[in-house]
């Protein structure tokens, strides 16, 4: 996991001079800011873990995200099998 997110990371911020301003996590240059984290882990409830699991978390959600878009899959455009 450590891999993945180092190198999401380093991909992220290849080329670029500067991170945006309220830039929490980069993944793929998809920007989540300190306040949507900030707002998604309090919605959580209690027993979410700590931070650093929600955080491993967000970056695993939207790395699926960011493949499933590559892949051409849509939420409820499953293919006929």
């Amino acid at each position: 996991m450590l891999l993945v997110l180092s190198a999401g990371i380093g991909y992220a911020l290849k080329g670029k001079s500067s991170p945006p301003g309220k830039a929490a996590i980069i993944v793929n240059g998809k920007v989540i800011t300190t306040e949507e984290s900030n707002t998604v882990y309090s919605s959580k409830s209690t027993d979410a873990g700590d931070k650093n699991d929600f955080i491993n978390s967000l970056i695993t959600k939207e790395l699926l995200i960011q493949e499933s878009k590559r892949e051409g899959i849509e939420k409820g455009k499953w293919p006929a099998i």
